[in-house]
C-alpha cells in the first residue's frame, strides 16, 4: 500500500505525518506471524473453539478486526491531468449524463457502503462570491432501486442536521461541507445532481458488512469521551521520570488483553512533539508504533486542543482510543530527545480476554520532508501485507509571512494506492478538504 501527497506548489514546507493502521495478522505463535495468511480459517476456528473471545460488537470496538475480501475507494473531482481543476470549472465534477439530463457523480455497483459525503461549493450572488451550498441544489439518491430515488434532498439541508435519518453526523470544517451516514446498498447505488457540482469526495466500502446507523451515530455522539461499548476501567495513573536523551518503560501488560484506552498527562506543551512513544507487541524486536507522543492524540507541535471519536488532546492532557489487541505481551516506552529530563502521567483502559480473530496489530509510523520539492511527492506510507489502513495526522509549516501563499501547500492531492493497483483508489482534491475543510482552511490547524 502506497500514501502520497502531491507538492504542487514550491514552498519552503515542512510536513510530518503519523500514518495509523491496523496492520500485520496477529498470530499464537510468534515465528510464524510472517507466514500466517487470511486463508489460515482452520487455525481461527481451532483458536475460537479453544477460548472464548471477548464480547466485540460496537463500532469503533471492532476497529481492530481484519474483514474478508473487503476493499475502499473514493469517487472525487479530481483533475485526471494532475492540474488543479479539482472543480473550479466541474470539468471533472460528474461521471455521465444520465436518460435524464442529470449529472452522475457516484456509480457503484454493490453490496457495499457510502460512508462520507464532501463537498466544497463555489458561486456568485451579484458580485458576492460565497461557499455555502447554493440554494434548488438538490441531490437524488437511489439505493437499488434505479427508477425512484430514495432521497432527494436540498444540498443545503442535507448538511444542515433537518433531514430524517440525515439529522447526525454532520461535520463541516471551515467552507467544507460533510456527511458521515453509512448508506448501505445490495445492488447498486447512484447519486445525481441536475447542475454541475464543484468539488466532492464520497469514500465507500465494497462487501457485505454493514454498520448500524444507531450504532454508528451512538458512536460519534461520544466524540472527546471513552467511545466504546466494550466496558472497561482506568487501571489508574501513575507518574514516570524519563531522564534526559534516555527512554522509560511506562507500561507491560502481559496478554491475551486489549488496550481500549490510553491517558497521558505531559509536564509541559512542549514535551508532545519532544517525546516520542514505541510499542512493542508479542515480544516483537521492533516497535510496531514509533512517532512523536502529540501526534498519537492528534497533535504535536504546536499543540492544538481537539475532540474527535479516537483520539484527543485539551492542554496537556491526551487521550487515545484505538482499541490495540495483543496475545502475549505489551510494552510501551517513551523516549525523551531533549537535554532535560521530564515527567509524564500515564492511564489505560486494559481488558483482559481474546480479542475476536483475525485481529490485526495497531502499528503507527512517522515521516517528514525538510523541506518538501516541488513536483516530487512526499510518502506517506508505503507498506506491505494485509491490514486495514486506518488515518493520517498531518501538520505542515510554512514561515513565508505572505497571507494565502503560506496556504498554498493545501493544494497537494493525497493519492492511495493499493495492492500494487497503477491507478489510486483514493484520488484527493486539496489537503485541507482531506481533513474535511475546504477554502484554505484557517491557518493554525492539524489535521
Amino acid at each position: 500500500m502506497l500514501v502520497h501527497m502531491k507538492t504542487k506548489k514550491p514552498r519552503n514546507i515542512i510536513l510530518f505525518l503519523c500514518c495509523i493502521l491496523c496492520s500485520s495478522l496477529n498470530s499464537q505463535d510468534t515465528d510464524a506471524k510472517s507466514e500466517k495468511t487470511l486463508s489460515d480459517k482452520g487455525r481461527f476456528f481451532i483458536n475460537r473453539m479453544r477460548s472464548p473471545y471477548l464480547p466485540i460488537y460496537g463500532v469503533t470496538d471492532t476497529l481492530a478486526m481484519l474483514p474478508f475480501d473487503e476493499k475502499t475507494a473514493m469517487y472525487s473531482s479530481a483533475d485526471l491531468t494532475g492540474d488543479n481543476d479539482d472543480g473550479f470549472f466541474s470539468t471533472y465534477s460528474y461521471l455521465y449524463q444520465d436518460t435524464n439530463g442529470h449529472f452522475v457523480i457516484f456509480d457503484e455497483l454493490g453490496p457495499g457502503t457510502l460512508t462520507r459525503m464532501h463537498f466544497a461549493f463555489w458561486w456568485i450572488s451579484g458580485t458576492t462570491f460565497l461557499s455555502t451550498p447554493p440554494p434548488n441544489f438538490p441531490l437524488s439518491i437511489y439505493i437499488d432501486d434505479m427508477v425512484t430515488p430514495r432521497h432527494i434532498v436540498q444540498a443545503n439541508d442535507i448538511f444542515s442536521g433537518r433531514i430524517f435519518p440525515l439529522v447526525v453526523n454532520v461535520l463541516n470544517g471551515q467552507y467544507g461541507y460533510n456527511l458521515y451516514y453509512p448508506f448501505y446498498f445490495q445492488s447498486r447505488m447512484k447519486i445525481t445532481m441536475p447542475f454541475k457540482p464543484n468539488f466532492f469526495q464520497f469514500d465507500f466500502r465494497k462487501g457485505y458488512r454493514k454498520t448500524d446507523p444507531a450504532k454508528w451515530i451512538s458512536a460519534i455522539n461520544r466524540a472527546g469521551q471513552y467511545p466504546h461499548d466494550l466496558a472497561g476501567s482506568w487501571s489508574g495513573a501513575t507518574t514516570t521520570t524519563i531522564p534526559a536523551n534516555s527512554r522509560a518503560r511506562i507500561a507491560s501488560n502481559i496478554g491475551p488483553a486489549v488496550i481500549m484506552g490510553m491517558k497521558f498527562t505531559a509536564a509541559q506543551i512542549s514535551d508532545w512533539n519532544s517525546l516520542r512513544i514505541e510499542i512493542k507487541w508479542d515480544n516483537d524486536i521492533q516497535p510496531s508504533v514509533n512517532a512523536p507522543l502529540g501526534m498519537l492524540c492528534g497533535s504535536s507541535n504546536p499543540a492544538y486542543n481537539l475532540a474527535s471519536l479516537l483520539f484527543s488532546m485539551n492542554g496537556t492532557t491526551g487521550y487515545c482510543y484505538f482499541p490495540m489487541p495483543f496475545n502475549s505481551s505489551a510494552q510501551i516506552d517513551i523516549v525523551n530527545t531533549t537535554s532535560s529530563s521530564t515527567t509524564l502521567k500515564f492511564d489505560s483502559v486494559v481488558i483482559r480476554g481474546r480479542y475476536p480473530e483475525p485481529f490485526g496489530y495497531f502499528c503507527a509510523t512517522h515521516t517528514s520532508s525538510r523541506p518538501t520539492q516541488l513536483g516530487r511527492d512526499h510518502l506517506v506510507l508505503d507498506v506491505p501485507g494485509q491490514g486495514t489502513y486506518i488515518g493520517t495526522v498531518f501538520q505542515a509549516e510554512v514561515n513565508l509571512g505572505i497571507p494565502n501563499v503560506d496556504l498554498y501547500y493545501l493544494e497537494g492531492d493525497e493519492r492511495i494506492y493499493i495492492d500494487g493497483a497503477a491507478s489510486p483508489s483514493y484520488h484527493g482534491t486539496g489537503t485541507e478538504e482531506t481533513f474535511n475543510g475546504a477554502w484554505y482552511s484557517p491557518l493554525g490547524q492539524d489535521g
